[in-house]
């Protein structure tokens, strides 16, 4: 199911990134006969889809914190310390410590996405930047 999950993700990312550049082809026309080369156009495009990750994760992780406050999950003084009111077998449960918690959950799904991200803009960026630029210029 996850594998699932997982490739249906990546063509989201790729089918959007896809239909973003085929609207940039003047764009990336331009760029390249200015004399950017192709691996420039491909980490330019890439670096954009990380940054649009990034911030949908820290938006996720506001929006996240803001419903774990309202429900009592933690409060602002104690985002580390261990919950006294849960009973654990042992001091490190890490359930406990809402902070910790939510820190090794958020970075292997941040991990994933930024995988799934790059996956997903690399073969549209890749495509994009080995037109010609006469041929991506010959419409505008």
């Amino acid at each position: 199911m996850s594998v699932l999950i997982f490739f249906n993700l990546l063509l989201a990312v790729s089918g959007t990134f896809w239909m973003n550049t085929c609207a940039r082809h003047e764009e990336i026309g331009i760029r390249l006969s200015y004399g950017a080369s192709p691996m420039k156009i491909q980490w330019m495009l890439l670096g954009e889809g990380m940054v649009l990750t990034t911030m949908a994760v820290l938006l996720g992780c506001f929006i996240y914190f803001q419903w774990a406050y309202m429900e009592g999950l933690y409060t602002f003084g104690d985002l580390f310390s261990y919950d006294r009111t849960l009973v654990v077998a042992s001091a490190s449960y890490l359930p406990g410590r809402f902070g910790l918690h939510f820190a090794v959950v958020s970075l292997p799904v941040y991990g994933l996405m930024a995988l799934v991200t790059c996956l997903g803009v690399y073969v549209p960026a890749r495509n994009i930047s080995t037109i010609s630029p006469v041929e991506a210029l010959k419409n505008e």
